[in-house]
């Protein structure tokens, strides 16, 4: 793995902690962690192992999984199959999670 790759691991993964350790000392105790820090620990795999994320943003593992099934799960639901075009967005950057790229993509299949 090139340099520049370890970088924007280290830089995404950063970012992340940073968010986590803000909102742990602004929360008030007890308090549910929110999707948008799930949705952005999420975002780090499979560019970073789920041990790994969980292990530096102090998540159990297991809860990570789960989180990222459900994410999975949300993603598949959105796609329904009487549509004939399909907005997919796509991830560039799995360090930067505010860079994305849009397209439409028509299917071959005509009978839906």
């Amino acid at each position: 793995m090139g340099t520049l790759q370890r970088r924007k691991r280290t830089t995404g993964l950063g970012t992340v902690q940073r968010r986590f350790a803000r909102w742990r000392e602004q929360r008030p105790r007890l308090m549910r962690i929110p999707d948008s820090l799930w949705q952005a620990a999420a975002a780090l795999y499979p560019a970073l192992s789920l041990y790994s994320i969980a292990t530096a943003l102090h998540l159990d593992s297991g809860a990570l999984k789960k989180h990222l099934a459900l994410t999975a799960k949300k993603a598949t639901k959105a796609v329904t199959a009487g549509q004939r075009f399909q907005d997919i967005t796509a991830q560039v950057s799995p360090s930067n999670g505010s860079t994305f790229l849009r397209c439409t993509v028509q299917t071959a299949r005509q009978s839906w």
